[in-house]
């Protein structure tokens, strides 16, 4: 190769020399974006010549980059490319030299570097210029950078803002390496706020897409996702950041997107990922690309062997060797020519393309040795080291690790040890009940008092002891955080279906008029300075959307905002729903009870407030909502029966699958795909708590109900965003089952006492919907379980909150970054 192509970018292995940018287009992204005029394909191999065993052509190629690499060139590669190609190798390079011998290194936990004495640290001097020549890409509203830098004038006026999340995310190790060796911070800084900048954007499902805005922070069309081409890094970053630096809140954002992942990409059979829309979880491309072969690696590195296509280090399961051999003689019946390997353009014919990327010899050819290589430096380390998306080598040594991250977040022991205790469990029998030291982190906290300091100590349990293990440490989630709010700083119920009077959703987010008893879920930012709320109530928060408070009560206790509740049932009068309660006796041929409760033959109206989800009760219907012989729960509808379920379902938020006349709770079979339908053709009566307006209406559902009647003291409008996967799941399977919100002390106490009265006369309660509603009438009394804004100043806070400048919430000293105050 360096006879045909230096130093030229590339090698073309059939033409036998080189390639570099393609100066006649410079749209010709396919050359130019890696190509750059600087040697790319001899930087991006430099760590191969060391996993090869070949220290001095190594040190040959690191004298040829220092003599003749420059980036002081007029050429616009690709920000992503360049970084993992470019920076990748003189960063790995840079760290496997020595300029003097070194003592001898524990091969367990450290590589041996290369001693090259004439060395004083010309590829990191490279690799710090080539940082500073990408900085301009970054300048940008949202902090990911622009997909192309010029390396000598910058990024053009005419750039592009289209970039993709693997492009955004996959500079996390590059820039923090550069950043803790030259010990200027903005290149680790810069990197994690492009990280954070595209995960703050994810859908509500938690999946992050392509392609994606610098400037707006829009996804753009076709905002699909999955773990294919111009993603799968942006995964693979977080678990590998985590490794090499030990600073949880990226295990915290793999574990939600690789639980994001395994719900919505995988297929039914458990192996194929497929191509999502990030909002909706559907099918958007009929194709597999291959990029997304990197997944089952990443599974063995998170520990999920379960869900990996297994690797033969991982298993030493013989098979895949076999594969890896197979690959290894097709590369060399398809692919080989007498300069190299040329890429096969075409699998069905075999057609041959004449060029050879960089990457055939940083990874491809690197991995397949390692994989047959088993006793190899690289296979026996137990540290901290990764293998970057372009297959580098990069580790950050304890002088190396700053105080971001604490001595257990990096798994560094204190002073004297290289490594804490593994878990040796003392019992091996099955069944058998263990002791203290049968714990999985038991081990850790005997690193943790420092008995690996004693040397009788370690003698005495040598048995337990090894240098070379690694310690089972606690779990817990610490960057995940709830909290259930309150205006005065006292200990508030939460409530947990908040409706429109307390939070009302808005084009930007979320106004919150009422905060007693919200519980919001946030997570901690990656700089540990902040807080991101990405759920309020029910409702999940994009990234793009802010929360707006406007309970004045979180500054001081007044009472500025006395309740209005005729004027929150007036702004949302289409939800009200007029019902009529009447009473029919069971059996027509029964004698009255003497002492029948005459006030029950009269019937209650009342006016309730439907969902936004569900069917409207008061709606006409359309054709895709009409269930076949299943009597409705609406307008113009025979009155249906209203049966309260047993006690220990009051609220429905259990199956339905009990007798209803039964207070014995039956067994639940939780992986009983069918549930019985007591409650064919009746509405039932719950009362609030316990689970969401949601899980009521499903649950009554599958039981057979025509729709539900909830009771609630506190005035309430039950509301799912559009944008809400339980929304798309009402819409389709729930549509014909309606949900109506009783409130208010007196029409809550007039239905009790008319269900008590009904049960003791033998009477059988129905409920219909009247032709008109009545005027909503609201007592001083009914008016204090909620605090509400009155009309007048919530129209003031809609002007507001386009107005007022960002004054955020703080929660725990911290601030919460989508947050405003309105006032």
């Amino acid at each position: 190769m360096m006879a045909a192509a230096f130093p030229l970018d590339e090698l073309q292995p059939l033409s036998c020399k080189g390639k570099g940018p393609d100066w006649d287009n410079p749209e010709d992204h396919s050359a130019n974006d890696v190509n750059g005029n600087y040697s790319i394909t001899l930087i991006d191999i430099l760590d191969t010549f060391v996993t090869l065993g070949d220290p001095m052509g190594f040190e040959k190629a690191v004298s040829q980059v220092i003599d003749h690499v420059s980036f002081d060139v007029d050429t616009r590669p690709q920000v992503f490319e360049t970084t993992i190609r470019v920076l990748g190798g003189l960063l790995s390079a840079h760290q496997m030299i020595s300029s003097v011998p070194v003592p001898e290194t524990n091969p367990r936990l450290e590589l041996a570097p290369v001693v090259i004495p004439w060395y004083r640290g010309e590829l990191l001097d490279l690799a710090l210029d080539l940082g500073r020549r990408l900085l301009p890409a970054f300048n940008t509203p949202t902090g990911m950078p622009y997909a192309r830098v010029n390396l000598r004038s910058g990024v053009l006026r005419n750039e592009t803002n289209q970039t993709c999340a693997a492009g955004a995310g996959t500079l996390l190790l590059e820039f923090t390496v550069l950043s803790r060796l030259t010990g200027d911070p903005q290149f680790e800084q810069l990197a994690k706020k492009s990280y954070q900048a595209v995960w703050d954007r994810r859908s509500s499902l938690d999946l992050v897409g392509n392609p994606i805005d610098v400037v707006t922070g829009d996804w753009d069309h076709p905002q699909s996702g999955g773990i294919g081409a111009g993603i799968d890094s942006f995964y693979e970053y977080a678990l590998k950041m985590y490794v090499l630096t030990g600073e949880k809140p990226f295990l915290d954002i793999w574990d939600k997107a690789y639980a994001a992942i395994m719900k919505h990409s995988r297929g039914t059979e458990g192996y194929w990922y497929r191509a999502i829309g990030i909002h909706t979880g559907e099918l958007s491309a009929a194709h597999v690309d291959s990029l997304g072969a990197f997944w089952p690696g990443l599974q063995v590195l998170a520990g999920d062997l379960e869900n990996a296509i297994k690797a033969h280090l991982a298993t030493k399961d013989p098979f895949y060797l076999s594969v890896g051999e197979r690959v290894l003689q097709d590369l060399t019946a398809k692919a080989k020519v007498p300069c190299g390997l040329a890429t096969v353009s075409n699998l069905l014919t075999g057609e041959n393309e004449d060029r050879m990327e960089s990457f055939v010899l940083s990874e491809t050819l690197k991995y397949l040795f390692l994989l047959f290589d088993e006793e190899n430096p690289l296979n026996k380390l137990d540290s901290n080291f990764v293998f970057t998306t372009e297959g580098h080598v990069l580790q950050l040594r304890r002088a190396d690790l700053n105080g971001s991250i604490s001595s257990s977040q990096a798994n560094q022991t204190s002073q004297g040890a290289s490594t804490c205790a593994r878990h040796v469990a003392s019992s091996s029998w099955p069944g058998i009940a263990g002791s203290i030291r049968d714990r999985t982190d038991y081990d850790y906290a005997r690193h943790l008092v420092g008995v690996e300091g004693n040397a009788s100590a370690v003698e005495d349990d040598s048995d337990r002891w090894d240098i070379y293990g690694k310690c089972d440490m606690p779990r817990h989630e610490i960057f995940k955080s709830d909290f259930v709010l309150t205006p005065h700083g006292n200990k508030s119920a939460e409530d947990l279906d908040p409706g429109l009077e307390k939070i009302v959703p808005v084009e930007e987010g979320f106004i919150v008029y009422n905060v007693e008893g919200v519980r919001i879920k946030a997570t901690t930012t990656v700089d540990q300075d902040g807080y991101v709320i990405y759920q309020i109530g029910t409702h999940p928060v994009r990234a793009s959307q802010k929360i707006y408070f406007a309970d004045r009560r979180l500054l001081r206790g007044d009472d500025e905002m006395e309740a209005g509740m005729k004027q929150v049932y007036q702004l949302h009068r289409e939800r009200q729903v007029p019902l009529r309660f009447s009473v029919e006796q069971l059996d027509t041929k029964a004698e009255p009870t003497r002492d029948l409760d005459l006030a029950i033959l009269e019937p209650l109206i009342a006016t309730g407030v439907t969902a936004n989800f569900g069917q409207h009760p008061v709606k006409e219907l359309g054709q895709k909502d009409w269930v076949a012989n299943t009597p409705r729960f609406g307008r113009g509808w025979p009155a249906l029966p209203l049966i309260q379920p047993p006690s220990y379902n009051k609220h429905g938020c259990k199956p339905h699958i009990g007798s209803p006349t039964s207070e014995e709770e039956p067994y639940t079979d939780p992986d009983s795909p069918f549930l019985p339908r007591p409650y064919e053709g009746a509405v039932l009566l719950l009362e609030r708590g316990g689970c969401t307006f949601f899980e009521m209406l499903d649950l009554a559902s599958l039981a057979g109900a025509s729709g539900i009647v909830i009771t609630s003291e506190g005035y309430v409008t039950p509301t799912l965003l559009p944008e809400e996967e339980q929304f798309q799941t009402a819409q389709l399977y729930l549509s014909h089952v309606g949900l109506v919100v009783v409130s208010g002390a007196q029409n809550v106490k007039a239905l009790e006492g008319l269900v008590d009265a009904s049960k003791r006369n033998d009477f059988q309660v129905m409920v219909g919907i009247e032709a008109d509603a009545p005027e909503l009438e609201v007592t001083s009394e009914e008016k204090k379980p909620a605090v509400v804004i009155p009309l007048d100043k919530r129209e003031m806070h809609t002007s507001l909150r386009k107005t007022i400048p960002s004054r955020p919430l703080y929660i725990n000293n911290k601030r919460v970054r989508n947050s405003v105050l309105l006032f």
